[in-house]
């Protein structure tokens, strides 16, 4: 393949500084087709930082490897910059839609203006990765950040999160309902739906567990195992995770208690959904009770 000269000149011709620069900038944006270099199909963020508060997203990162359909895209540009889902748009820093999002989720992205740009903006879109939302105009690469669960009535986030690499946590756990409990005796798995509080895109969730106890009787012992999981009535009953707490209560249920919990990771089988069963001694009852801590996304970030 031949690289077409951008300045016509004759042979023993000095260059001007400005016919120099454009000389350069051709071979640098032309330069992968040249030697046929493959133009990366996806992207990847390193170091990301930020937050999701109300109506902003606001993101830095350590560099970014964008999607591009005409070059390799990439950006060094450590500043930060704020996305804001109420601007409408496609507009940097702001939506790329005019209208507001229909959709309950909200997809936040880094954008440039091309294989060489320094300058880090970003959009927000109701269209996740791999499609990628639609740039503004002038801008041509972009890379895949983070998502929300968004209000449609507020044009803002549900909850307000941190970011850090591909792990996005709340600030305050998320009380997921109803609680897992059951009788005395059998167990009745109970679903736990996480789709109002977690993004469909989501690898993975983060959830806790706080449980209560109660006896029935004077001097009542009471052990119970609380288990969930991301399948519903698993073979054999193996549930992903389980949740053991016993103790010694009075009739009233007051007493002293005992138990293991804590945080597990989960992955996403597509619709964020929990399954929880409780197993308790005869004559005894309780509840567990499941908080939203973090999910992961797939931005390529190890942070």
């Amino acid at each position: 393949m031949t690289l077409a000269r951008l300045t016509n000149y004759v042979d023993g011709n000095t260059l001007t500084g400005v016919q120099l620069n454009n000389e350069f900038d051709n071979i640098l944006n032309n330069g992968p087709a040249l030697v046929s270099a493959a133009i990366p199909g996806v992207s990847i963020v390193q170091g990301l930082r930020g937050s999701l508060i109300s109506n902003i997203g606001s993101f830095a990162a350590n560099g970014y490897q964008l999607k591009s359909t005409s070059t390799i895209a990439t950006l060094t540009a450590t500043s930060s910059y704020s996305i804001n889902t109420q601007t409408a748009g496609p507009v940097a820093n702001g939506r790329d839609q005019a209208a507001v999002f229909a959709s309950t989720d909200v997809h936040f992205y880094a954008i440039t203006t091309g294989g060489t740009s320094t300058n880090a903006a970003g959009i927000c879109s109701s269209v996740a990765p791999p499609t990628g939302p639609t740039l503004p105009a002038g801008y041509s690469a972009w890379a895949y950040l983070a998502s929300a669960k968004y209000s449609t009535a507020s044009s803002a986030m549900v909850n307000a999160w941190r970011v850090a690499g591909a792990q996005i946590s709340a600030p305050a756990t998320i009380l997921l309902s109803p609680a897992i409990a059951t009788s005395a005796v059998t167990g009745v798995e109970t679903t736990i739906l996480l789709s109002a509080r977690m993004p469909a895109i989501a690898t993975h969730m983060t959830v806790s567990m706080t449980y209560t106890l109660a006896a029935t009787g004077p001097g009542g012992w009471t052990s119970h195992i609380f288990n969930f999981g991301v399948e519903s009535s698993p073979a054999t009953g193996n549930y992903d995770a389980s949740v053991f707490a016993q103790g010694f209560a009075d009739s009233t249920g007051l007493g002293q208690f005992g138990g293991n919990g804590g945080r597990t990771t989960l992955p996403n089988l597509g619709t964020p959904t929990i399954y929880g069963l409780g197993n308790f001694l005869v004559g005894s009852t309780g509840s567990a009770v499941l908080r939203l801590t973090g999910y992961t996304v797939p931005n390529g970030d190890v942070g």
